[in-house]
């Protein structure tokens, strides 16, 4: 039995998940207040249990989107990490959003404060005059 025990584990090696040097550390996010959300790779093992020939032959490819719709919430798996033998897939393992970038209420690309303050106005013989942003006035011309 002590010689089938030490024959399996001889054949095998826990062997390093290599991270990709080049993985995201954030993605943008569309319609949020946050311009960006950071990942999380939490859920991809250190290590691998594999045949000792192949051991070597360990990689990991991500599928990530560009940006990411808002609402985001953490914990929301936004793409995976595949765990790959040569080309054999080992394992899938979500990568998740480690933080919340909740959903605008606003079009950024509306300047709703230039709309409000560039009127003319009519008070206290501030007349034919518009109000700038921080309440200043510059006269018509």
């Amino acid at each position: 039995a002590t010689t089938l025990l030490d024959s399996g584990f001889a054949a095998y090696r826990a062997a390093p998940v290599p991270l990709p040097q080049e993985r995201p550390l954030q993605l943008k996010v569309k319609g949020s207040t946050e311009e960006t959300v950071p990942l999380d790779y939490a859920a991809l093992p250190t290590t691998a249990l594999l045949p000792a020939e192949s051991a070597g032959q360990l990689t990991v490819q991500l599928e990530l989107p560009d940006t990411l719709e808002a609402p985001v919430t953490r914990g929301q798996t936004v793409g995976k990490a595949q765990l790959l033998c040569g080309e054999a897939v080992q394992g899938e393992y979500p990568v998740c959003a480690a933080a919340d970038a909740p959903r605008m209420d606003v079009d950024p690309s509306e300047d709703t404060q230039h709309e409000l303050h560039d009127r003319p106005i009519k008070h206290n013989g501030a007349e034919d005059q518009y109000l700038k942003p921080y309440g200043k006035t510059v006269p018509l011309i």
